[in-house]
């Protein structure tokens, strides 16, 4: 799968997924649903992604969706 695919025809295409992840307002509501941005499957993480999705991010992903796990935020 390309990087820009989306995982899911209702989730975020994966080239939008670092600006989400800095947006603090977004996710929040996301994590509020309940689903994660990536594949919308159920359980989320801080950062509003679900296990899978996580392991699977980028190293820049990877360092903005961090901030959350760690309680900094955006």
């Amino acid at each position: 799968m390309e990087i820009g695919e989306r995982d899911n025809s209702e989730g975020l295409p994966r080239d939008r997924l670092i600006a989400y992840l800095r947006d603090a307002r977004r996710i929040a509501f996301a994590r509020r649903a309940g689903y994660c941005l990536l594949c919308r499957r159920k359980s989320v993480n801080e950062a509003a992604l679900c296990g899978s999705c996580y392991s699977q991010l980028t190293e820049e992903e990877f360092g903005v969706a961090q901030r959350y796990l760690s309680g900094v935020g955006p």
